[in-house]
């Protein structure tokens, strides 16, 4: 077991959901020894196969059309306020490099997620002018961005508000939560291919947003505002022991969490902060499930607007999500269009609308 993992299983044993015999999320099955005449002539032929490999993925690297941080998704789906004029709602397939518009849906998605590879989304779509019921679908795009399928889930349909919507990478899971059904708040999983839905958490007094799952399908965060004193916190699970209390990740006195994205690998979460005023910018920040230093991956320009004889400062965060590399973030504040942002280069590339700036957007990748 490495340090990163026996970091995770105590920093969960710390909030009261490990046990000593109870191995961590991310811990894999160790090997068993064997000895064998054929080792050495097949250890050489995978060693050749290595050499080979690694050649051919140098050489893929430095071409032009792979100079990008990791596996880019291929395209995003987004919701603006462009997106809901007229009568109809639409959803916007764009490309993930350039940020040009493919196509548009004939969809009026509350929430998207993605499974990380650009072509592999869901959606939760009201079904009522009131939204207060919403049914799940999954959408698959072509090699070209252009719609392959679109089909309805096994889910049961939600009565209430959907938050927030998360995927697994292989998409056999989504989690999603809930306000305004009963209990007023409340987290969900559901199981993609029988529709099975387990209800994690709920509150009476709280509301739960920006769920957001490990590539794994193991972990998945969130943020739990409470309704009594407007404080907000981010909370991680374990979906392997879904009974247990979950994992606080302490952030600064002075920082307001508005969306979360947990890293594909599992051990970090980055956090969209609001700025709170003053000159204090929006800004994401990782932070690490085990402990440790927070980083910030990226800082929103101060955004004012008149009111009056002052000038106020805007803030907010709507979007905030991985690639499946967990090398480049799709960032949308109100300093930061939908973006995509590098965490090897720190380049931000906008590829959305910029006039939607100051407004909440959704989108997923």
């Amino acid at each position: 077991m490495n340090t990163i993992e026996d970091r995770i299983r105590d920093a969960f044993r710390a909030a009261d959901t490990w046990t000593p015999d109870t191995p961590p999320p991310l811990a894999f099955p160790a090997a068993r020894r064997r000895t064998r005449r054929w080792v050495a002539p097949l250890a050489a032929a995978v060693a050749l196969l290595i050499v080979v490999g690694t050649a051919y993925a140098v050489r893929q690297a430095s071409s032009p059309d792979n100079a990008t941080t990791g596996a880019r998704p291929a395209f995003v789906l987004s919701r603006d306020p462009g997106d809901m004029a007229g009568s109809r709602h639409w959803t916007t397939v764009r490309d993930s490099a350039t940020g040009r518009i493919v196509t548009r849906l004939d969809i009026a998605a509350a929430q998207l997620a993605g499974t990380g590879d650009g072509r592999t989304f869901f959606a939760a779509s009201s079904t009522s002018r009131t939204a207060t019921e919403a049914t799940f679908s999954k959408i698959v795009l072509r090699a070209d961005g252009r719609l392959r399928s679109m089909t309805g889930l096994a889910v049961p349909p939600v009565r209430g508000r959907i938050e927030s919507l998360a995927a697994s990478a292989d998409g056999t899971k989504i989690a999603y939560s809930v306000q305004g059904g009963v209990p007023r708040g409340a987290l969900y999983l559901a199981d993609v291919p029988t529709g099975r839905t387990t209800r994690l958490r709920s509150s009476a007094d709280s509301v739960i947003r920006s769920a957001s799952m490990d590539a794994a399908g193991r972990l998945v965060a969130f943020t739990e505002e409470s309704l009594n004193n407007a404080a907000t916190k981010v909370c991680v699970l374990d979906l392997t022991r879904p009974d247990t209390k979950p994992l606080v990740i302490p952030l600064g006195k002075r920082e307001y969490p508005d969306a979360v994205a947990m890293r594909p690998d599992g051990v970090a979460v980055a956090v969209g902060e609001q700025g709170g005023g003053g000159d204090r910018p929006d800004r994401i920040v990782e932070y690490p499930i085990a402990g440790g230093e927070p980083r910030v991956l990226a800082t929103a320009p101060l955004v004012t607007e008149p009111r009056g004889d002052e000038t106020a400062i805007i803030t907010g965060v709507s979007v905030v999500d991985y690639d499946s590399s967990g090398r480049a973030l799709l960032v949308a504040t109100v300093g930061i269009p939908l973006s995509r942002v590098s965490l090897e280069t720190g380049r931000t590339t906008l590829i959305g609308d910029p006039r939607w700036a100051k407004f909440h957007i959704i989108a997923a990748w």
